[in-house]
């Protein structure tokens, strides 16, 4: 008997996921028991080995020209698409090549300053991403692109970025990345470590989520 299983939908350009059939003799579905009264989810395909992560997933097929650009020239692994936790703009998660994820590893929210997104942040040494990516390559990176200039914005500072009141909020943020990265990788991330940094304007989505209690950080860098 065979079962015909689908993996993760993500639209992918560089990774074809055809269907996979697998002996349902090796489907491995624990049972309950007194010990563990309810069955453990177990993903079915196998994980993604370290040192072999490289390709690009799309979740959506919106995505702006310039970021998709700027993400295709990143060595590793991404996934980038528009996420609600950041009132349904881009988001792009990146994992540096040659990392093992079951090791102690960082999760690095970066906002970019005012002006800035996605791309000028990846194509501009300036903004400190390279640099710090270097320090730590141990990472899972997160780049959310906040409100073009003059969409809620006072004095160069974008007032609704990681606002809950207006429908976004950090640390939700924070699960769905880790949740999206565990879907394609088959496991969770062995995250022991938060980083929040912002850049220049990119402060003020990091002062909105203190002042609404929805800021969760070992470390916050300005």
């Amino acid at each position: 008997v065979l079962l015909t299983l689908s993996l993760p939908a993500f639209a992918e350009d560089d990774i074809p996921l055809p269907p996979v059939d697998i002996p349902a003799s090796e489907v491995e579905i624990p049972l309950p028991s007194v010990e563990d009264p309810l069955p453990l989810v177990r993903p079915i395909h196998p994980p993604i080995p370290p040192k072999t992560w490289t390709g690009h997933l799309w979740g959506d097929n919106k995505i702006s020209k310039a970021t998709r650009q700027a993400v295709s020239a990143f060595q590793g692994m991404t996934w980038t698409g528009h996420l609600p936790a950041n009132g349904g703009r881009e988001v792009a998660i990146l994992i540096p090549p040659a990392q093992d994820l079951m090791r102690p590893t960082q999760l690095v929210l970066y906002f970019h300053g005012h002006g800035g997104n996605i791309a000028f942040t990846l194509a501009n040494s300036k903004y400190g991403l390279k640099t710090l990516m270097e320090k730590t390559p141990q990472s899972i990176f997160v780049l959310p692109n906040g409100s073009p200039p003059g969409v809620n914005h006072q004095q160069g500072q974008n007032t609704t970025w990681m606002n809950p009141a207006k429908g976004e909020n950090l640390l939700e943020l924070q699960k769905t990345a880790t949740q999206i990265v565990s879907s394609f990788m088959g496991y969770s991330p062995h995250i022991t470590f938060r980083v929040v940094k912002g850049f220049s304007g990119g402060g003020k989505p990091i002062a909105n989520a203190v002042a609404t209690g929805t800021l969760q950080a070992d470390q916050v860098d300005l």
